[in-house]
């Protein structure tokens, strides 16, 4: 990755975080993210109406309504400016949709595409511009997940803790809102705006085929998004050494799982 002067860094790390922080402000779903090389962030967003589009045809009138009910109160909670009140509302307009949707999967007179797409609503993929379709990453915000509000709802002053929702569902390798939605477990949250508590929830591949290209992704994004360095990054050299190539060579050497963490600890850190 080509290295940018200091100066140039900092501004492309604000127009990162302002890109995002737009996003997040429309009415517009976020679609994916591309990280390229350079460190530049490009959002992808898709309007609402499109996103729900493939599922039109399904003509039950139940979810119809549930859906122009979901998108009426999800507009008056961004407009109101993210306001705790307004998204009582939004939350209870999209787990009745969410009931509304498992019922009728249940009957088998809707798809179960449909169901994956109202639990990814407001999650999205972010991926290297040189990974292709691939999708490794996933993550949604503190401010627009549904079931992270919740937790809002009933502790309001409580510091955001990505606890609060630890799986997400994001695309594989289509960002089609019928394609097969994987399992995307949280690593760690970016501030995006802390004057307004603005964050992004960042998720790696559960699949292990994908988590070598998630923890790249997430590299050129932390550099992309602020200064700091994974926090994470010694404990995660600690397990490498540990459970992936540790016991091979502790059946070789007794002495080899002590070097070894050390190599790989100053391997990752560089």
């Amino acid at each position: 990755m080509p290295t940018l002067p200091r100066q140039s860094l900092k501004q492309l790390r604000v127009q990162n975080c302002r890109a995002i922080s737009a996003a997040l402000k429309s009415s517009s779903l976020i679609k994916k993210i591309i990280s390229h090389g350079n460190g530049r962030l490009e959002v992808r967003s898709i309007p609402w109406p499109e996103y729900w589009k493939p599922f039109l045809s399904c003509r039950d009138e139940s979810i119809s309504a549930r859906l122009l009910e979901l998108q009426s109160s999800r507009t008056a909670y961004i407009e109101g400016r993210f306001s705790l009140d307004l998204a009582r509302r939004y939350c209870f307009s999209c787990f009745l949709l969410l009931s509304t949707v498992i019922e009728r999967v249940a009957r088998g007179t809707v798809d179960r595409a449909m169901l994956s797409a109202v639990l990814a609503m407001e999650c999205f993929t972010i991926r290297r511009a040189e990974d292709g379709a691939v999708n490794a990453v996933a993550a949604t915000s503190n401010i627009r997940n549904p079931v992270y509000l919740l937790a809002k709802l009933k502790c309001p002053k409580a510091y955001d803790d990505p606890k609060f929702v630890p799986l997400i569902l994001g695309r594989g390798a289509s960002d089609s809102a019928t394609a097969a939605t994987h399992l995307f477990y949280y690593y760690r949250q970016f501030v995006i705006e802390s004057h307004r508590g603005i964050t992004l929830l960042v998720y790696p591949a559960v699949a292990d085929e994908h988590r070598a290209k998630s923890f790249r992704c997430i590299e050129l994004v932390t550099n992309g998004l602020v200064a700091k360095t994974d926090p994470r990054a010694a404990r995660r050299a600690d397990w490498i050494a540990d459970c992936a190539v540790g016991p091979f060579f502790r059946s070789c050497c007794p002495m080899a799982r002590v070097f070894l963490r050390l190599s790989v600890r100053s391997v990752i850190w560089l």
